[in-house]
């Protein structure tokens, strides 16, 4: 039996093909060819999911973090630098609570990002009170023998708005201390041509104080 190939069936199920065409098609498929039949149902399920997913919309607050984070603070780096969002490898929160151990107040929550060859440890608690927040962390190049980052610019970002600056030490740590607040990043400048940003998401704030 002959069977029409991928091309047709994409045409078909777009509804493109001459009526004589579709017809010719259309008797092939009733005379029982299930081969047929099952390419038309793979090309009819691609364009009813393409036709939803063009409707869909990414969160508004995910667009804020995105935009914010590749639109910098200084235009002309922007133009020569890379930016990069660094990706969460660890949270301390999203581990399993101990069979047994009754829960507790929460405790500093302790969360690793990297971004290419760098990684950046961070601990985030409250400070003082339940307005305010720390963040400690350690600039580090990964690799077998992991390196301090030395005098790396660390930058707390609202939007594209300056918080606070401050930079790492010989260790490559750092600290940062401010009241919470949304659409919230941290930005580190690791070298002339390269900044990482950590968007620190409202959510987190919530399961971090307890809120």
């Amino acid at each position: 039996m002959k069977h029409y190939d991928s091309k047709d069936w994409i045409d078909f199920a777009r509804g493109t093909l001459a009526n004589a065409k579709k017809s010719e098609m259309q008797g092939h498929l009733d005379g029982g060819c299930e081969h047929c039949k099952t390419e038309l149902s793979v090309w009819s399920w691609m364009k009813s999911f393409a036709a939803q997913e063009s409707a869909n919309e990414p969160p508004e607050a995910a667009v804020r973090m995105v935009k914010a984070a590749l639109h910098s603070r200084k235009p002309e780096k922007a133009r020569l630098g890379m930016q990069q969002i660094a990706e969460l490898i660890f949270d301390s929160y999203a581990q399993p609570q101990v069979a047994g151990v009754r829960s507790t107040s929460a405790g500093p929550r302790q969360l690793l990002y990297r971004a290419g060859p760098v990684m950046i440890d961070m601990k985030m608690q409250v400070a003082g009170d339940a307005d305010r927040f720390a963040l400690i962390g350690q600039v580090l190049t990964s690799g077998e023998k992991k390196h301090a980052m030395r005098q790396v610019p660390v930058h707390l970002l609202s939007g594209t708005d300056e918080l606070l600056s401050t930079a790492t030490n010989q260790f490559g740590e750092f600290y940062l201390e401010h009241e919470t607040s949304k659409d919230l990043q941290v930005s580190l400048e690791v070298n002339s041509e390269h900044n990482v940003f950590i968007p620190l998401d409202e959510c987190i704030w919530r399961v971090a104080f307890g809120q």
